[in-house]
């Protein structure tokens, strides 16, 4: 019988096997250089939405006093195992972070909140700021010396989107169908069709159904020019997190929210603990451009003119413009 070699045995492995080694670790070091990258890429496009930011709050001599805004502080959720405190935008992805601030709190698993990716259906935004409260704390439940100390030292964020994207948002949501059954919600549906519907029905007048794209629009409108303040789901950004009284570390975009998301879990050192929902990915293909034009080409010139009037400190605060003349909300493209 011929004897088994085991020097012939281990000589099977590739010729090459140390080249392979030297390529595996070198692939590696290549992978965390370009996550580097980035990182890096990504705190620079923060500290640059930073100084947009405080350059317009200094052009229009902004700078509120957060302490005696009590109005902001219902949209303010604050969790001190980790520190921080979210400014909830409604119509910019809320319900999700509300659920990442609900896991966050400790009494609720990422399973009970989050199933495949994406919120359960009965744990909705509402259920999340009532049945399940005390797993969200308001900043206006502190006594103000500890608002301001949490206002100071606690790391901040908030999440924005184009103005016009948002309120055609806010429109599908809450006027175009009558799921949403809140009182304030209603009320509003009975308005627009009380006031700018012609030849109301009774039902539309008791349901509010039937609320057009530009009936919305005019209502918007009229409601800003009394000096009425808006619903929370199409309020100016400036009226809901007074960006230019508070200092927050991150200034996240819709645009980019999975890339945004994951860099404030880390920061917070939760990355973890939650993931946040991957299912929640925004469209700005093909479809959302046609969307866009298909509503906004229903408003007059100079209705548009006056609804850029209620959210152009908005924009400017957060780098959106006008969209040109093919609709296009991003004429270079997602901005930084």
């Amino acid at each position: 019988m011929h004897a088994v070699n085991r020097d012939d045995h281990f000589n099977t492995q590739p010729k090459h096997t140390e080249w392979n080694k030297t390529y595996v670790v070198q692939a590696g070091v290549d992978s965390i250089y370009r996550m580097k990258q980035t990182t890096d890429q990504w705190h620079r496009n923060n500290a640059q939405r930073k100084n947009k930011l405080l350059q317009v709050c200094r052009k229009h001599n902004l700078n509120y006093s957060v302490h005696y805004s009590q109005r902001i502080h219902s949209g303010l959720f604050v969790n001190d195992k980790y520190r921080v405190l979210y400014c909830a935008i409604p119509k910019v992805a809320s319900s999700n972070w509300k659920g990442v601030m609900a896991v966050l709190s400790g009494r609720l698993s990422s399973d009970d909140v989050f199933k495949s990716g994406q919120m359960i259906p009965n744990i909705s935004v509402h259920a999340l700021d009532k049945g399940f409260g005390q797993h969200l704390t308001p900043l206006g439940r502190f006594s103000p010396r500890q608002r301001e100390y949490r206002l100071k030292n606690y790391f901040k964020f908030m999440f924005v989107r184009h103005p016009l994207e948002r309120v055609l948002s806010a429109y599908g949501s809450k006027m175009a169908v009558l799921k949403d059954t809140a009182k304030k919600t209603v009320q509003a549906r009975r308005e627009i069709i009380k006031y700018f519907t012609k030849n109301a029905t009774f039902y539309q007048l008791q349901s509010g159904s039937g609320v057009t794209f530009p009936n919305f629009i005019n209502y918007i409108i009229h409601s800003h020019l009394r000096k009425r303040m808006l619903d929370p789901h199409w309020r100016e950004y400036n009226m809901l997190c007074q960006p230019c009284g508070i200092d927050y570390d991150v200034i996240g975009r819709y645009e980019t929210l999975s890339e945004d998301a994951v860099q404030v879990l880390k920061l917070i050192s939760a990355e973890n603990v939650v993931t946040f929902p991957t299912s929640h990915r925004p469209n700005h293909g093909t479809n959302a451009k046609d969307k866009i034009k298909e509503f906004y080409s229903q408003i007059s010139a100079e209705n548009m003119l006056k609804l850029w009037q209620v959210y152009r400190l908005d924009a400017e605060l957060f780098g959106y413009m006008y969209p040109d003349t093919n609709w296009n909300l991003y004429p270079n493209g997602t901005t930084n």
